[in-house]
């Protein structure tokens, strides 16, 4: 009788052990399938973070692109403001210290802005004229005429003093 009741309280733990071992096969399946999940939702992620980062660097490029636009736009209105400030400061100085105004107010900005110094086949029309003209007067005198057209009186008139 010992022998049988060793052989049932065997069995029972047998049972009871091949019941323990499902169990523990099943959470090892369902822990696998958790594993596999995670891996195939890892790898997802990685290709999500790939794309954003991808999408960052292009973002980024562009946002650089930009201000440097941005920056050149700024340079090129403020290069164009300060021309037309200094334009405006030279009209108005050359409109006040211009002698040709004072004398001539009636005549056009653009008549004044045509004339020139003496061109040279006037020289030559006055060598025919039985008396020539010395080359160190002519660039002398030609020089006071460009400088004074460009409003630089004092330069002007030191040299026209020198004739």
């Amino acid at each position: 009788m010992e022998n049988i009741e060793l052989g049932l309280s065997e069995a029972q733990v047998i049972v009871m052990l091949f019941a323990h071992l499902q169990n523990i096969e099943a959470e090892k399946q369902k822990l696998r399938t958790q594993v596999k999940r995670l891996c195939q939702e890892n790898v997802w992620l990685r290709d999500e973070l790939a794309i954003t980062q991808q999408k960052l660097q292009t973002s980024e490029q562009s946002v650089a692109q930009l201000e440097e636009e941005k920056k050149h736009l700024e340079f090129m209105a403020s290069v164009k403001k300060y021309d037309e400030i200094q334009e405006n400061e030279d009209n108005l100085e050359k409109s006040r210290t211009d002698p040709v105004v004072e004398l001539f107010p009636e005549d056009e900005a653009e008549e004044r802005n045509n004339m020139s110094p003496t061109p040279p086949n006037q020289f030559a029309n006055h060598a025919n004229a039985g008396y020539e003209i010395p080359a160190r007067l002519r660039t002398l005198h030609n020089l006071v005429i460009q400088y004074a057209s460009q409003g630089r009186y004092e330069v002007a008139v030191r040299c026209a003093n020198r004739l």
